[in-house]
């Protein structure tokens, strides 16, 4: 069994090579012993497959559990900010 120090640690690695096209703020991580969650601000930019351009931040949660030696992903939660009049999400918001 891995301590919450090792879990913690493995989980901000994964973390790091994960997110690589995604660029996280404020991203924390709590690990301990076979589950772990993350929680932070993310940031994707760049051009879609149909030339549409994207620029946009969003809150996320991931959960983890140790499955088999490895690091699995079993939940995840995103959080966008929506204009509460219209109902639509402003993708144009910055932090």
């Amino acid at each position: 069994m891995v301590t919450p120090a090792q879990a913690e640690a493995e989980i901000r690695a994964l973390m790091a090579a994960r997110v690589e096209a995604v660029r996280a703020k404020d991203a924390a991580a709590l690990a301990a012993h076979q589950v772990a969650f993350c929680h932070g601000l993310h940031h994707v930019s760049g051009t879609t497959r149909d030339g549409r351009k994207i620029d946009m931040f969003w809150r996320a949660t991931q959960g983890f559990q140790r499955i088999d030696g490895a690091w699995r992903v079993v939940h995840e939660h995103g959080s966008l900010p929506f204009d509460m009049k219209t109902g639509k999400v402003p993708f144009s918001l910055k932090p």
